[in-house]
């Protein structure tokens, strides 16, 4: 029940900042999967829509989703809802979210020992009115500084999950995917992030390049252009 780092990221900590947002998330993922349980715990009171509001407040805004300004344009999709309230009352309803109406009865529901969980919480709140992170070596933003005072109580477990591959599956100029030989498999490419090597074996990339988002859309882009070019030639 020990507070988590957050290692910084866009411009959410400018003084603490970790080379931008790609290895700043990439840092704090590794430090959470480290701990105890491999992974972290994102606990909210009932004010929960107005506490995202103040910590989602710069760069993390988006656009296609509701509540949005009143200008905005949703992006349609069938996958999922364009509300992110309704996600959550679906996460609740299906139990990736738990909720409880005291601090107590949410740390059973997440497997913690609730003496230290609303000791954590306490001291939680005891930081916020200081208005000052004094707990963490990088402190939290104290813009985050939120308290957890009314209830019913929220707790979801935070893991975390592959964005990209360092190095991936070999592939020759035409994406076709190499063996151990470097030789082609017959009729197997690689796209997106499962392709290796264009940003070498050890660079995480950014965020606009390289493996990531718009590199990886261009690569998704050129394989399956050179899939069906090799298709329509009977290769």
């Amino acid at each position: 029940c020990n507070r988590a780092p957050y290692f910084g990221g866009y411009d959410f900590q400018e003084e603490y900042i970790n080379q931008g947002f790609s290895n700043g998330e990439v840092t704090n993922a590794s430090a959470w999967m480290s701990l105890v349980g491999h992974g972290a715990y994102a606990v909210l009171d009932d004010n929960y829509e107005e506490t995202l509001k103040i910590i989602c407040n710069k760069k993390a805004t988006d656009k296609s989703r509701v509540p949005i300004e009143k200008d905005g344009t949703l992006i349609e999709n069938n996958l999922v809802s364009d509300d992110w309230r309704q996600e959550v009352l679906d996460a609740i309803d299906r139990g990736a979210i738990k909720k409880a109406d005291t601090l107590e009865e949410l740390a059973e529901k997440v497997g913690l020992d609730p003496d230290r969980f609303v000791a954590a919480v306490k001291r939680w709140n005891e930081v916020c009115e200081t208005g000052e992170d004094t707990d963490l070596a990088v402190p939290y933003n104290s813009e985050w500084l939120v308290p957890l005072k009314k209830p019913p109580y929220y707790c979801a477990k935070i893991g975390a999950m592959i964005g990209k591959t360092l190095c991936g599956l070999r592939v020759d100029e035409n994406m076709h995917v190499l063996d151990a030989d470097g030789n082609q498999i017959p009729g197997l490419y690689a796209n997106f992030l499962t392709a290796g090597g264009i940003a070498g074996e050890n660079s995480y990339g950014s965020q606009w390049t390289n493996t990531s988002l718009m590199g990886a859309n261009g690569l998704s882009w050129c394989s399956g252009y050179l899939a069906a070019k090799s298709a329509l030639a009977g290769k």
